[in-house]
């Protein structure tokens, strides 16, 4: 069963990763799909709690960077669909697992913009699609935890 519950999770991470890299847009269908064998997978493992804590942590975490850059700049940092992806990544890694995804997902991220931004393809993006180092980093992170025996 858990095979089956990791199979679905990882094939909604890559569709929601080419859909908002082809199309910038994340689809609240696909955030749903993904969000609830990564629960289910949570109830297994952990304890749904855990999951339903790291959705809370995820959200808050992009809601409050959604909130500050529309106050601060006048517009989003990012869109809607990514704050809602971030619900979803929060119930597969869950509240124990959120402070240590959290800071690979920012390696991973500053990594890949300062190799874009060297080889020139930064310059004349105007909008950047997040969610494919989202849910790549998210990937490394669940196939890392599951070679470590911790998830």
């Amino acid at each position: 069963m858990e095979i089956i519950l990791f199979c679905a999770i990882i094939a909604m991470l890559l569709k929601i990763a080419y859909l908002d890299y082809k199309y910038h847009y994340i689809a609240d269908l696909d955030i749903l799909l993904g969000t609830v064998p990564a629960l289910a997978l949570q109830g297994l493992r952990h304890g749904m709690l855990n999951g339903f804590l790291g959705m809370v942590l995820g959200g808050m975490c992009a809601g409050l960077v959604y909130c500050l850059a529309k106050l601060r700049y006048g517009y989003t940092a990012f869109g809607g669909g990514d704050v809602t992806l971030f619900l979803f990544l929060g119930s597969i890694v869950g509240k124990q697992g959120f402070a240590g995804w959290s800071v690979f997902f920012s390696l991973f991220f500053l990594l890949c913009l300062v190799s874009l931004h060297l080889a020139k393809k930064l310059s004349s993006v105007k909008a950047f699609p997040l969610a494919p180092f989202l849910n790549i980093a998210t990937f490394f992170w669940l196939i890392s935890q599951i070679i470590a025996g911790q998830y």
